[in-house]
């Protein structure tokens, strides 16, 4: 009850501050929210193309990828960075709340960018690095890629790496240092029929972020 009702306080923040955002609801302490118009309207005074690097807004940027302001994405992102910054300083007065965050072009990497520099930091992953985070971040941290889902890719990707070798439970150390790239290691013959074309589809796609 006690989570419940600070989740409602710290929602009541983010609307308060983020009017006429979409925010939706991941869980009972971790929320999504699109902040695409918010960037559109401050990107309006902005020169998008004066040299230079862009604040990052205090936000661990993932590969230390330099934020350059003439590339688009870097400025979206360190918009995204500044709001972010804003509101979990908002939580943290009001509330009294500590708070993460991940900045990023979509709920899955955000999601990721989350939970990367835990307690009361934010991350901000451009585009450019989402490659080198891929062969970095363990499978069983992305989400959807959990449950029998996930057990299926083990064994797939277990099989791709011992050719003739009979698919049985995965050895638990090879399990752990399987990375999220080592999807796209996988046959797409044998990814489609093991899950079938809309589902393996999909996996590749959120292993390439």
């Amino acid at each position: 009850e006690r989570y419940r009702r600070a989740n409602l306080e710290i929602l009541e923040v983010i609307h308060s501050e983020l009017p006429g955002s979409t925010v939706e609801r991941a869980s009972i302490d971790e929320v999504f929210v699109d902040v695409t118009a918010l960037v559109d309207e401050e990107l309006k005074s902005v020169d998008s193309l004066r040299e230079g690097k862009v604040f990052a807004w205090n936000s661990v940027i993932v590969g230390d990828v330099p934020l350059r302001a003439a590339d688009a994405s870097a400025i979206r992102l360190a918009i995204g960075a500044k709001i972010a910054s804003r509101v979990r300083g908002a939580i943290r007065t009001i509330c009294g709340y500590t708070s993460s965050a991940g900045i990023a072009h979509n709920k899955l990497l955000a999601k990721v960018g989350s939970a990367l520099h835990k307690p009361d930091q934010q991350t901000l992953i451009h585009p450019d690095c989402v490659p080198l985070l891929m062969q970095e971040l363990p499978l069983r941290k992305l989400g959807r890629l959990g449950g029998k889902l996930g057990e299926s890719l083990e064994l797939l990707i277990k099989a791709s790496a011992t050719e003739g070798v009979s698919r049985t439970s995965p050895d638990d150390d090879l399990v752990r240092s399987l990375k999220v790239s080592d999807i796209l290691r996988i046959n797409t013959e044998n990814l489609v029929a093991c899950l079938g074309p809309e589902r393996a589809a999909m996996v590749a796609s959120l292993a390439r972020g």
